[in-house]
Formats: structure tokens, C-alpha cells, sequence
């Protein structure tokens, strides 16, 4: 009898063989430094590996949820690979693996990881019925203080493919779903206090009745996703995109949505106290009976968007683009509205007591039974056109 064994190139595992009829196997090791992977085939062997997820020798940051395996030859059916032997092992502990899948293409098979795997040096072993077999091995190292976990059967892992999971009520509290997919998940009531949403992917997710307080979800894709009264007190919401996302009742208080694209969103009755909107996209946004005292709407774009009956209560929106807005019956008393634009806004019975308009632009706005006591209006253009004279500092 006799066996080669092959150094294994990363990304591409190739195993072959030569003539013989008895079969053994040669050990996979592992240099400690250069973390090389001697890999072996048996003399009878007909089939290989030609390349794997993860690949041969690879250093992995974040715990697969898969192994995958891409066959030299055909296998001849399901049944046969469902029937073949594969097994993983990271710092030899045995890690669960579901039933092996074939592909379509019937030389690529599958095995979802239903444990979280140890960090550390991880060997993935095959055979298969016609007694092909081999060996490969990868490098699994992950911080400790983001390791991942199983919640509703799902590994919850940065950069997971989660789109459409069912993961309603999960305790995702501190998670680290950083780039995760989650679009169309449900995540309705889940738990995600202080969880890591960085630039993941929520777009049409169920996320009503969510704990998302103290939540990193910047730079996170959050379109047409349903959040009502959801908690996001103190989230950061900064470049996160909301366009035509539902937050009627939602809780942001002390969130930084600072330049985050809300244009069309539903955020009525919802509570923006000491908000951070400064340079947010809030066109046509519905914000009618909005809870907004204090919050800083600093060069936001409010154009066209609904503020009826809102409280503005001491808010900054100075700079902010506020034409065609519908501010009727708002409460804009002590708001600070420094060179804002105003034109052909609706201020119908809003009270303006104590409000900051100086050098604000209102041209053609609608300001029937607007309260104006003790505003300031130096330098500002008035409905009809005229420049309300400056006043003396």
C-alpha cells in the first residue's frame, strides 16, 4: 500500500490518489506557526475535494454556518450524500452537524453547523459510501466578547444570512449582528438592548414592539421596516436609511439620527425628546403629534413633511428646510429657527412664543392665528415679502 499526501492550497483543497486495493488514512496536522494543514487521500479513493467554505488552511474570523464542499466527480445521488460520513472538530471538540445536502449541480454538498463552534484549529473530516475520504482544516479565531449564539434554531453571528428568519421574542440583547442580513425577518418583540446592527440589512423587517434602546444600528438599512413602539431611547440611528419605515409610537428619545434618510417615514405620536436629527432627510415625513422638545433638526430637509399638532417645544431647527410643512397647530414656543426656510409653509395657529426667526425665510407661509408673542423676527423675510428690519443687538 502506498499514500501521498498533498500540502493543501488555501481556497482550493485537492485530494488524489493512487492504484491499490487497502485503504488507511494519514493524521492531519498542523505546523504551530505556519498554520499549514498536511492533507492526505487514500491510495483507493476515486473522488475529491476540489475546494471547500471555509477553504483549506483559511484563517476565519467569525464562526461559519456552514460547512460546504466541492466534489472532483458527481455524486450519484442524495441518498449518497446524505449517507457520507462528514464530521467537525475545533480544538477536538466534535461540533453538531444537520443531515448533508447535494446540491444541484450534484457535486456540491452542505452541512449546517448546529453548535457554535470553539475557537481555535478546526478539521473538517469525509467519506463517502464508495470510500472516498480526506481531510481539511481551517483556523477559526473570534473575540470572546462578540461571541456568537444560537437563538430560534438561527446562529446569531456578524455578517449572518438571516433574511426572513423567524426570530420573534428572541433575546438578542448585546448581539453582534453586525452586517447581518435581516431583511424580512421578524423580529417583532425581540430583544436587541445594546445589540450590534452596524450596517446590517433590516430592510421590510417586523421589528414592532422591539427593545432597541442603547442599539448601534448606523449605516444600517432599515427601509419600509416596521418599528412601532419600538424602543430606541439613546440608538444610534446616524446614515441608518428609514425611508418609508413605520415608527408611529416609537421611542427615540435621545437617539442620534444624525444624517439618517427618513424621507416618507411614519413617525407620528412618536417621541423625539432631545433627538439628534441635525442634517436628517425627513421630506415628507409624517411627524403630526410627534413628541419633538428639544430635539436639534439643525440643516435637516423637513419639506413637505407633517408636523401638525407636533411639540417643538425649545427644538433647533436652524437652517432646517421647512417649506410646504404642514406646522399647524404646532408648538414651536422658545424654538430656535435661526435662517430656516419657511416658505409656503402651513403655520396656522402655531405658536411661535418666544421663538428665535431671525434672518428665516417665510415667504408665501400661511400664519393665520399664529401666536408671535415676544418672537424674534430680525432680518427675517416676512409672508408678504418684506424684511423685518434687524434689531439692535
Amino acid at each position: 500500500m502506498r499514500t501521498r499526501s498533498l500540502l493543501a492550497v488555501p481556497a482550493v483543497l485537492m485530494l488524489s490518489s493512487c492504484g491499490g486495493s487497502s485503504q488507511s488514512a494519514s493524521e492531519t496536522t498542523v505546523a504551530p506557526d505556519a498554520r499549514v494543514v498536511e492533507t492526505t487521500a487514500l491510495d483507493a479513493a476515486y473522488n475529491y475535494v476540489i475546494s471547500s467554505n471555509p477553504a483549506s488552511n483559511q484563517v476565519v474570523g467569525v464562526p461559519p454556518t456552514q460547512i460546504q464542499m466541492v466534489f472532483a466527480a458527481a455524486l450519484p445521488s442524495a441518498a449518497a450524500a446524505a449517507s457520507m460520513d462528514l464530521s467537525l472538530a475545533c480544538n477536538r471538540a466534535p461540533v453538531g452537524l444537520s443531515p448533508v445536502q447535494l446540491g444541484t449541480d450534484s457535486i456540491t454538498v452542505s452541512a449546517t453547523l448546529t453548535q457554535i463552534p470553539q475557537s481555535g484549529y478546526c478539521t473538517v473530516s469525509w467519506s463517502l459510501p464508495d470510500k472516498s475520504l480526506g481531510s481539511f482544516s481551517f483556523m477559526l479565531t473570534f473575540d470572546a466578547m462578540f461571541a456568537p449564539r444560537i437563538e430560534n434554531g438561527y446562529m446569531i453571528v456578524a455578517g449572518a444570512d438571516l433574511a426572513g428568519a423567524d426570530l420573534a421574542g428572541a433575546n438578542l440583547s448585546g448581539a453582534n449582528l453586525s452586517y447581518a442580513n435581516l431583511s424580512g425577518a421578524n423580529l417583532y418583540g425581540a430583544n436587541l438592548y445594546g445589540a450590534n446592527l452596524y450596517g446590517a440589512n433590516l430592510a421590510g423587517a417586523e421589528l414592532s414592539d422591539a427593545e432597541l434602546s442603547d442599539a448601534d444600528l448606523s449605516r444600517a438599512v432599515l427601509r419600509g421596516a416596521e418599528l412601532s413602539r419600538a424602543d430606541l431611547t439613546g440608538a444610534n440611528l446616524s446614515d441608518a436609511g428609514l425611508s418609508r419605515a413605520n415608527l408611529y409610537r416609537a421611542d427615540l428619545s435621545k437617539a442620534n439620527l444624525s444624517k439618517a434618510n427618513l424621507s416618507k417615514a411614519n413617525l407620528s405620536k412618536a417621541n423625539l425628546y432631545r433627538a439628534d436629527l441635525s442634517g436628517a432627510d425627513l421630506s415628507y415625513a409624517n411627524l403630526s403629534d410627534a413628541g419633538l422638545r428639544y430635539a436639534s433638526l439643525t440643516g435637516a430637509n423637513l419639506s413637505g413633511a407633517n408636523l401638525s399638532g407636533a411639540n417643538l417645544y425649545g427644538a433647533n431647527l436652524s437652517g432646517a428646510n421647512l417649506s410646504y410643512a404642514d406646522l399647524s397647530g404646532a408648538n414651536l414656543r422658545e424654538a430656535r429657527l435661526r435662517g430656516a426656510y419657511l416658505t409656503s409653509a402651513n403655520l396656522k395657529s402655531a405658536n411661535l412664543t418666544n421663538a428665535d426667526l431671525t434672518d428665516a425665510d417665510l415667504t408665501d407661509a400661511d400664519w393665520d392665528d399664529v401666536n408671535m408673542s415676544n418672537a424674534i423676527w430680525s432680518g427675517a423675510t416676512m409672508p408678504d415679502g418684506t424684511i423685518h428690519p434687524q434689531e439692535m443687538p
